[in-house]
């Protein structure tokens, strides 16, 4: 079986868990229809992730026009310009008609690392990518993503095989092929690893408990706030910070009173009484703790998190002393600032049964209005007895002065988390971690067209005299068919491996080899070499592309040098040499560049 697929559908896109559920959510998402369909796919070895988006491409968009005229005329494999993402080139390769186990029956899409060559022995570079497909009744993209691959000088190409039916790219109702133009792109995020880590622990001690009185005089005079003396329980430093806020009723609320922590961890207490007088006490008594979704894509790997690790030690004393949120020191990917958010006993629908765990962006509020950060983002539970990884991975979010937090409620029931033989809480100590992939949006496009021409043929002869004095190569003068311009392209005494065996002879399109751009034109063309006694000749026929990567075509065998050199052959005749070449233009190619 070469596809497995699992598709699940869903009013409430609810949550699930299990070895054959690959996703799980308490996040909404864009509803078309009366219910959503999530497909996931095993595509040539590859887990492929499927959902429908409203965000572009962030680096490349391929417009197709003429589609169907593309394999009709033999062009069963298309290459797009070049475009840069991280500090590497790459290509979008794409097949009409499908290749390998989805040739005939699929469209097939792959990304390309462009000068693989240029790269160190044992070099790669990672990379995550996601295809898009655009839905033009809808204004929706079809997005089709994987695993993080390696590209390197072995393998230098990855991507899906079937990456969607001709049967539903076809269909009208879909949307994708609209007036015979569809419109493909990718977004390429390359993880360059710099991964820090830390390691956060509870430990129970000794019961250590202190009181201190804080004897506040002149109450109406304190101003806006207050701050008490540095007292010490159990060899941690404390103070008291009195918040007055005159809007409300002091009769019901005497201002706010935050307890702060060496380590910057506060308590805010809201007392209640009657301040009539000029002055109150307040008395503390401390007992000593330290204090310390969408739909989505699971997997195993054995390659650590590029960004962040984050290593709990005493797991279970973080909710028993009464820690329900953790969250890791700020990290940097890209230009931003992030954290890890931890429940250890569930947030949102997730609470009470399971680990919730989120990504947040620091200073989202910094942000201008309207600005913000799409990003990719995978999280990590380490298996230490297997030494493997557990990695989820959701779609692209955006993070903004609005919602600067995303993550999954239920990332793992919290009795698979526990469970001895999973090994993810060993010796009361897990291993999280996360990888961000901002995506910045630097797109690139282009726009590929195919049209067909009015039959345009024509002939042009070309007379050479003093044949045997030619040097190693000559061309003809320039001819027209049509608006078109080519010449012809003569090796006397043969080409490379047939150099002094045959006489070697092409068509060159002379527009294609002074362009510099994609324009293609399509050709049926004649060659003959002209027999000047009988009449007779020698000629080849085909029909094939010509391009700024390919403009000349033909044979480089066109003739054996000892028939041609033969009189009775009549193909030299007093030192002269005739040929005719005779083309029919079919149709044309063009690419130019689009505004993204």
């Amino acid at each position: 079986m070469d596809k497995a697929v699992y598709q699940l559908h869903v009013n409430e896109y609810e949550n699930c868990y299990g070895q054959n559920k690959m996703f799980d959510s308490d996040q909404g998402m864009p509803k078309l229809f009366n219910y959503v369909i999530i497909t996931i796919g095993l595509v040539i070895g590859t887990w492929a992730f499927r959902e429908i988006g409203d965000i572009p491409p962030a680096h490349y968009l391929l417009k197709l026009e003429s589609f169907s005229l593309l394999s009709k005329n033999g062009v069963n494999k298309i290459k797009s310009k070049n475009f840069q993402a991280g500090e590497h080139q790459w290509q979008m390769v794409l097949f009409p008609r499908g290749n390998n186990g989805g040739k005939d029956e699929y469209v097939s899409i792959y990304l390309m690392l462009e000068s693989t060559s240029s790269l160190p022995a044992g070099k790669g570079v990672n990379a995550f990518f996601k295809f898009f497909l655009f839905d033009q009744l809808r204004g929706k993209y079809l997005t089709v993503q994987g695993r993080v691959r390696r590209f390197d000088r072995v393998k230098y190409e990855w991507g899906f095989a079937k990456f969607i039916c001709l049967q539903d790219l076809k269909e009208p109702t879909n949307g994708y092929l609209v007036n015979d133009t569809c419109l493909f792109g990718v977004e390429v995020i390359v993880t360059e690893p710099t991964s820090i880590g830390e390691c956060l622990s509870v430990s129970e001690v000794a019961k250590t408990s202190g009181k201190y009185k804080w004897v506040v005089n002149q109450y109406s005079e304190l101003g806006k706030e207050r701050f008490s003396d540095e007292f010490a329980v159990g060899g941690y430093k404390w103070y008291m910070l009195i918040l007055l806020d005159y809007s409300i009723n002091i009769c019901s609320l005497c201002g706010e009173i935050t307890l702060f922590s060496s380590f910057g961890r506060k308590l805010r207490l809201y007392p209640k009484g009657n301040l009539k007088h000029e002055g109150f006490s307040l008395s503390l008594f401390l007992e000593r703790c330290v204090l310390t979704n969408v739909g989505i894509l699971r997997e195993r790997r054995n390659s650590p998190p590029a960004h962040y690790l984050f290593k709990v030690e005493s797991f279970s004393l973080f909710s028993q002393n009464g820690v329900n949120q953790i969250k890791s020191k700020s990290f940097k990917v890209g230009e931003y600032q992030w954290k890890i958010l931890l429940f250890p006993e569930g947030n949102n629908k997730g609470k009470g049964d399971h680990v919730s765990i989120y990504l947040m962006m620091e200073n989202a509020s910094n942000l201008p209005v309207g600005k913000d950060i799409n990003a990719f983002f995978k999280f990590f539970l380490f298996d230490q007895i297997r030494g493997e990884y557990l990695t989820v991975q959701g779609r692209a979010r955006r993070f903004d002065w609005v919602k600067n937090e995303w993550g999954f409620a239920k990332f793992i029931p919290i009795k698979d988390f526990e469970k001895p033989t999973n090994g993810f809480l060993v010796n009361d100590t897990s291993f999280f971690g996360v990888e961000v992939l901002v995506t910045e949006s630097s797109c690139l496009g282009e726009c590929l067209s195919m049209s067909k021409v009015a039959s345009i043929s024509d002939k042009y002869e070309w007379v050479i005299d003093q044949f045997s004095k030619l040097g190693e190569e000559c061309y003809s003068d320039e001819f027209f068919v049509g608006s078109y311009k080519w010449k012809l392209w003569l090796h006397p005494k043969g080409y490379l491996i047939y150099k002094n065996f045959s006489l070697s002879l092409f068509l060159v399109s002379a527009d294609s080899q002074s362009s510099t751009n994609e324009h293609k034109v399509k050709a049926e063309f004649k060659l003959t070499v002209k027999n000047q006694f009988s009449g007779n000749y020698t000629h080849n026929r085909t029909s094939i592309w010509f391009g700024s990567s390919s403009p000349r075509r033909g044979w480089r065998s066109f003739i054996k040098l000892n028939d041609l050199n033969d009189h009775k052959h009549g193909f030299l005749s007093k030192d002269t040499c005739i040929i005719e070449a005779e083309v029919t233009v079919l149709c044309e190619t063009s690419q130019k560049m689009l505004n993204c």
